[in-house]
């Protein structure tokens, strides 16, 4: 399975964070729908409970990275 490495910024622009997953890995859109990470695209909007328990927060997807794979 390949990686993924997506490039977020937090509410209000505040502070990117970048993390890795891999490209069947499911996460939650603004809209609802749940994605594979291999179907998001650079400016969708994913939800994440971060901060106090039950708060959603809203990230904007900046860049989206696809890993090489290392040859052992």
């Amino acid at each position: 399975m390949r990686q993924i490495k997506i490039t977020t910024q937090g509410p209000l622009g505040y502070k990117d964070t970048t993390d890795g997953f891999t490209e069947d890995d499911l996460l939650l859109t603004v809209g609802g729908v749940v994605k594979p990470v291999r179907q998001l695209r650079e400016g969708d909007i994913l939800v994440r409970f971060g901060g106090q328990p039950g708060t959603p927060q809203l990230w904007t997807v900046m860049e989206i990275e696809w890993v090489r794979r290392e040859h052992k």
